[in-house]
């Protein structure tokens, strides 16, 4: 559960390079701050891979994402776990169901994988903050690689965008070598999204820590 959340609310297959048109890794990132600058909302279906160092196999789930601007965003974990992260923009809740736990605390605290979240909601400020490489182009896309210029709660990240400049892929590898990679699919932008989907009331008997 520590690398689902240290993943949050970081949004990011690999292809065989291939001849493709040359863009400068300028041209790449603007193009992606300006698709996602226009999109007020999304929602997607997406399977998770959490890697731990020596351990003998990933673990693995997959469920719902609803994102909308600004600042909202919801992850429902329907296989693997039933775990639920959601914020309205103030509070960010982190369900826990095999504890019956909810851990509370401000939207507004960093956390690893901000920059994917920020890209998403248009608020990304990744030249400013991230030493940015294209590592790969196909006829698919683009996967591109994030490291942090200044001590972040995370190593790097790698996001592979179509030539749509969706994001279809996110990898976030903390400091320790623990890494999340989710694919996303039957991505919709802009839908219709109640805003209502975004609060959280703790299940009956779930202990709350606020932070």
């Amino acid at each position: 559960m520590r690398l689902k959340v240290s993943f949050l609310l970081v949004f990011f297959a690999l292809a065989v390079p291939v001849e493709v048109p040359a863009l400068q890794t300028d041209d790449v990132i603007s193009g992606l701050e300006s698709r996602y600058s226009k999109i007020a909302s999304i929602s997607a279906d997406f399977s998770q891979r959490a890697f731990m160092p020596g351990a003998a196999s990933s673990e693995e789930s997959s469920g719902k994402l609803y994102l909308k601007k600004p600042g909202r965003i919801k992850w429902v974990y329907s296989k693997g776990s039933q775990d639920i992260i959601v914020s309205n923009g103030k509070t960010l809740w982190v369900y826990q169901a095999e504890f019956n736990q909810v851990i509370e605390t401000s939207a507004s605290i960093p956390m690893a994988g901000g920059a994917a979240f920020d890209l998403l909601t248009g608020a990304a400020k990744l030249r400013s903050d991230f030493s940015i490489a294209v590592k790969e182009k196909s006829s698919a896309g683009w996967v591109i690689e994030l490291t942090p210029k200044e001590p972040a709660g995370f190593k790097r990240a790698e996001i592979t965008a179509g030539r749509d400049y969706l994001i279809t892929k996110s990898i976030v590898e903390d400091n320790i070598g623990n890494s999340i990679e989710v694919n996303y699919s039957n991505i919709k932008t802009d839908p219709a999204i109640e805003d209502s989907i975004f609060e959280f009331t703790p299940p009956k008997g779930a202990t709350v820590l606020k932070n």
